[in-house]
């Protein structure tokens, strides 16, 4: 980037789960208690998302993946397994809320970045006239 952007601000950033969504509204991250789950998603990287909820200390009983951008339909979600809860993305909550049963919650991510608020930084260099 130095190359192609000499002297340009960089921010490092990264998804980071924020909290959970469900027909009742939003939850803490911490709200959901940890044990075993089943996921549904319809991602272009599917494992991302499992190792996420991994991560967070759920034991993942099964994962019903779709191919990306999947339109759901009510025989997509026929066999919900044994999992006593099920997760998914924001990006698919939308899409299966008016589906699912209760017991479907979607995970909540964020952007965060790392090293400080980069809008105070781009805000500065604004104000310099040095964007």
């Amino acid at each position: 980037l130095e190359e192609l952007a000499p002297g340009r601000p960089r921010f490092r950033a990264r998804h980071a789960p924020a909290g959970w969504l469900s027909a009742d509204g939003e939850r803490a991250l911490e709200a959901l208690p940890r044990g075993p789950v089943g996921l549904i998603s319809a991602l272009a990287r599917p494992a991302a998302f499992e190792r996420t909820v991994r991560d967070l200390g759920f034991e993942v009983l099964a994962h019903r993946v779709f191919p990306d951008h999947h339109l759901y339909r009510a025989e997509d979600l026929a066999e919900w397994g044994r999992a006593p809860l099920w997760l998914t993305t924001t990006k698919d909550w939308v899409k299966l809320r008016a589906l699912a049963p209760p017991r479907l919650h979607a995970l909540r991510v964020e952007m965060r970045f790392e090293g400080g608020d980069p809008w105070a930084a781009i805000a500065a260099r604004l104000a310099r006239g040095r964007l």
